[in-house]
């Protein structure tokens, strides 16, 4: 049996009879079942006190108690606990207590005198009726997680390829279409916000000053999310003919809300960049409202400052030498990716009179990148987009030079040819370790020592290096081999179970027996009936 949220499966015996409490105790093999925790009662009010602790996922409870009886207790319990699986133990048989039974769906009704192997048979159907209701609750939960991060992440990934320099509205216009967004508008200016908690120790968060914030722009076309733990963004669009109005009308709104109104436990700083014609010009505005952004040294918060036009100096960026640089660390070409930092270094160096944002947006793509791949090489590495776009804009962010920017990408490219080399031999390590497995299963002394011995590391590291690499124990990795093997054996009837069991290496048929219907969820002989007819 599986362990639940709160460790192993944990039992409450409430019966008035110390001798029926302790038998239970002492004769049920608890450990086998996978039970850790058991707990008695000698009636329901002492119980009901150790109920909020124990927090038990089973109740074995006798009907016919002094004061409240088992079946008044147990809708009680069922109240706090409606996952709580019930067994009840009765003297004699009763048409309401069964009644009873059956409206609380009582796992079993067992009569006295007990026999013991009906209480495991009972306890073992209530753990795995307890363990279904708590997946599907857990999976439930993980969806509508899923469902609400995807949609931030659909949202976060937009803006992302919005403000990018090569961003092309035939590009996106699927997915533009996807969110109803920016129909048939040709002008569009970003705002960005700078968000300073009021008090550190207070539990506030980016995300819900972003909810509070967002109401400000109703009646715009607009989209917005985070960035990272202190800025927020906002796109914002309008129609020709109204491109004066769509920013004048903003910073009439913003100033109100900012300067005048606020929020309770946020200081803000907000900037509205350029206006800019087209979506393959948003990211001009993006970077306008990046150098508005260090105007806040000299305003300070509660602010919202209003960026006027100015000329500058753009970088047309070289498109082959990112498709370049993409490409060596996809082929694992170091010397090439080496190569093409240092032509990124050189073609940025020259310029003078750019925006740090518009040379800082290189380097976001070519680590990007880099991290991108990373992640793709190392499966076992569950690094979230937003998180890793939050993480390299925030490092970009901190730096103040060039020099800068080009050692911190040189820094990450060398460790990513670092870990792929790790990576190889880690992945080798495992494919052994499997084939040796795959190649002894039938040793009943098979051990992690062994495996570790011929793979040559330490039991302690193999076993921590397969969990996260293959997602599950090497136990259970054992498991599923042999009754992989198990299952072809099956197949002729000539064979004895036992001699199956020996053969894929237990000595022992009953255990065998157990471990085939954890992870085939039937037995052996069931499934040689199922399956071979």
């Amino acid at each position: 049996m599986g362990k639940n949220g709160e460790g192993m499966i944990k039992v409450l015996i409430v019966d008035d009879e110390t001798t029926t409490r302790n038998g239970l105790k002492k004769h049920i093999h608890w450990g086998t079942l996978g039970i850790e925790r058991i707990e008695d009662a000698g009636n329901a009010a002492e119980a009901l006190e150790k109920l909020e602790s124990l927090r038990p996922d089973i109740i074995i409870s006798d009907i016919c108690m002094p004061g409240m009886n088992g079946i008044a207790l147990c809708r009680e319990i069922k109240n706090s606990l409606p996952d709580c699986q019930i067994i009840f133990l009765s003297g004699y048989s009763d048409k309401e207590y069964l009644k009873g039974a059956i409206e609380l769906e009582a796992v079993d009704y067992i009569e006295k005198p007990i026999n013991i192997r009906e209480v495991e048979a009972a306890l073992t159907k209530a753990a795995g009726r307890y363990e279904d209701l708590r997946q599907r609750k857990h999976n439930e939960e993980r969806l509508d997680r899923t469902l609400s991060e995807n949609r931030n992440l659909k949202t976060q990934k937009l803006i992302h390829q919005l403000i990018q320099p090569a961003a092309r509205r035939e590009d996106m216009a699927e997915v533009l279409a996807q969110q109803d967004i920016f129909k048939d508008k040709e002008y569009f200016t970003v705002i960005l916000f700078k968000i300073k908690c009021r008090n550190e120790n207070q539990s506030v968060t980016i995300e819900r000053a972003s909810l509070a914030i967002q109401p400000w722009f109703e009646g715009n076309d607009y989209i917005g999310g985070v960035i990272n733990a202190r800025h927020l963004i906002f796109i914002a669009a309008s129609r020709e003919g109204s491109r004066s109005g769509l920013r004048s009308a903003l910073y009439r709104k913003l100033k109100l809300k900012v300067e005048r109104e606020g929020l309770k436990d946020y200081a803000i700083y907000c900037v509205i960049g350029h206006m800019t014609r087209g979506i393959d010009n948003i990211s001009a505005s993006y970077q306008s409202a990046i150098v508005g952004l260090q105007r806040l040294f000299f305003s300070g918060y509660n602010h919202v400052e209003y960026l006027e036009e100015e000329t500058e100096e753009r970088v047309v960026f070289d498109e082959k030498l990112y498709a370049d640089f993409e490409r060596s660390i996809t082929e694992y070409s170091q010397a090439e990716a080496e190569n093409c930092v240092k032509r990124l270094y050189q073609e940025m160096k020259p310029h003078r009179l750019v925006m740090v944002s518009n040379v800082k947006g290189a380097y976001f793509r070519f680590l990007y990148a880099l991290f991108r791949e990373a992640v793709v090489v190392d499966n076992g590495n569950d690094w979230q987009e937003n998180e890793m776009i939050s993480f390299i804009w925030d490092r970009l962010s901190s730096f103040d030079t060039l020099s800068d920017c080009q050692r911190y990408l040189e820094h990450e490219l060398e460790d990513y040819f670092i870990n792929a080399r790790e990576l190889a031999k880690t992945n080798k390590s495992i494919m052994d370790a499997k084939r040796c497995i795959q190649e002894l299963y039938g040793d009943p002394g098979l051990s992690l020592n062994d495996i570790a011995e011929r793979v040559y590391l330490s039991p302690t590291y193999l076993s921590g290096l397969f969990k996260k690499k293959v997602g599950i124990t090497i136990g259970q990795y054992i498991a599923e081999v042999r009754v992989d093997k198990a299952r072809e054996l099956l197949k002729d009837r000539r064979l004895k179970l036992y001699d199956i069991a020996v053969q894929v290496g237990y000595s022992d048929a009953n255990y065998f027996t157990k471990i085939f219907k954890k992870v085939l969820g039937i037995t052996p002989s069931e499934y040689r009936e199922k399956y071979n007819t």
